[in-house]
């Protein structure tokens, strides 16, 4: 690729391709200009990806699995002319976090895990573990529920808010509440996740508690997400498996219920292994 202003790929599938004459499927030379990798999986290729000489180049929500070599070769630029790596996949063919060599520059390689290490433009690069893709032997490389794979789930819809849609024209992201989409060219679209709902109501009256906030987060981590309940006081989150708490809050009320006198109504979480 030479002489372009700019070359963005979104939704883009490279696989199971041989390299070309300096061992990598693209050659970003000449007076090539920006390069985007924006929800792309990049599986399977002999070589690397990107012989770079001339910048910059943006990798965002994509995968960059099963090569047998590194993902930019960079020894004849300035890193800086790498000007975003966020929220991507990187493994070699063997799967070992050792291995996983993102970048070639003037320094040693980097590996996912020191890809993180460099700055803000640089950051919640996963890797080092298979990406379990449904049957990459047929070119089918949606990313597996079952086996769960890394991919779902990972993506940062905040990055590439305008791809709502995936390689094969659904839904991106499948998972409305957590809001979060997978990685790579195509999202899972089976809606295997556990769906925890309920309804709010007063323990002494039994009528319905609507528009009470109910808040949902995994255990261990400290972002949640958290909807208002309906006029019949239910709500509903669509979740990946694990253990969660559920907090609810309305004014005047307690949770979980108490008649306790001389309490200042408040918030408290409650347990819910899944």
């Amino acid at each position: 690729m030479s002489n372009a202003s700019i070359l963005e790929l979104e939704n883009t599938l490279i696989a199971r391709n041989s390299p070309g004459t300096n061992y990598n499927i693209i050659n970003h030379t000449g007076n090539a200009g920006e390069i985007c990798f924006l929800y792309c999986t990049v599986a399977q290729n002999g070589g690397g990806l990107i012989n770079l000489d001339h910048g910059p180049i943006i990798m965002e929500n994509s995968a960059f699995t099963d090569c047998s070599g590194c993902i930019i070769d960079a020894s004849n630029v300035p890193r800086t002319s790498i000007a975003s790596m966020r929220n991507n996949f990187l493994c070699t063919n063997n799967y070992q976090a050792s291995d996983d060599v993102a970048i070639i520059g003037g320094d040693p390689p980097f590996t996912y895990a020191e890809l993180n290490t460099l700055g803000a433009n640089f950051s919640s690069n996963l890797g080092g573990a298979n990406p379990r893709y449904v049957n990459p032997s047929y070119n089918d490389f949606t990313p597996s529920d079952s086996p769960l794979s890394p991919l779902i789930d990972s993506g940062n819809m905040n990055l590439d808010s305008g791809i709502n849609n995936d390689l094969n024209n659904n839904p991106r992201p499948r998972n409305i509440n957590t809001k979060q989409s997978d990685i790579g060219c195509i999202e899972n679209q089976n809606g295997a996740d556990p769906v925890v709902s309920g309804r709010v109501y007063d323990s002494v009256t039994n009528a319905t508690v609507s528009n009470a906030v109910v808040a949902i987060y995994k255990n261990g981590e400290s972002s949640y997400t958290d909807i208002a309940t309906s006029s019949d006081g239910t709500y509903s989150f669509d979740v990946m498996p694990g253990n969660y708490f559920l907090v609810v809050s309305m004014s005047d009320y307690f949770f979980p219920s108490s008649r306790k006198s001389g309490l200042t109504s408040g918030t408290m979480a409650k347990y819910l292994p899944l």
